[in-house]
C-alpha cells in the first residue's frame, strides 16, 4: 500500500446495487468517499479523494473569508 489517508476512515463491502469492491468513507469529511476492487486499492484511492477534498475545502474557506471581508452599507439621502 503506497498512500494511507491521514483522517479517520471506514471501509465496507459495497452492496450489489453499488457495484463490487470496497467503499471508503470519512466520517469527518462530509461527502468524501472512494472505492476500489480490493481493500488496498480502495484505501489508496481514498487517500487521493481526501487530498482533493481538503484542497477544495481550503479554497472554499478562502473564498468565504474574502466575502466576509467586504462591508456594504446604505446611507439614507438627506433631503
Amino acid at each position: 500500500m503506497k498512500t494511507v489517508p491521514k483522517h479517520r476512515f471506514e471501509v465496507r463491502i459495497m452492496t450489489e446495487e453499488e457495484g463490487t469492491g470496497y467503499l471508503v468513507t470519512f466520517p469527518d469529511l462530509p461527502g468524501c468517499m472512494s472505492d476500489g476492487e480490493t481493500i488496498e486499492e480502495a484505501i489508496e484511492n481514498a487517500a487521493d479523494a481526501e487530498k482533493c477534498w481538503l484542497e477544495a475545502d481550503d479554497q472554499w474557506t478562502k473564498e468565504d473569508e474574502k466575502k466576509a471581508e467586504r462591508f456594504t452599507t446604505r446611507i439614507p439621502q438627506m433631503v
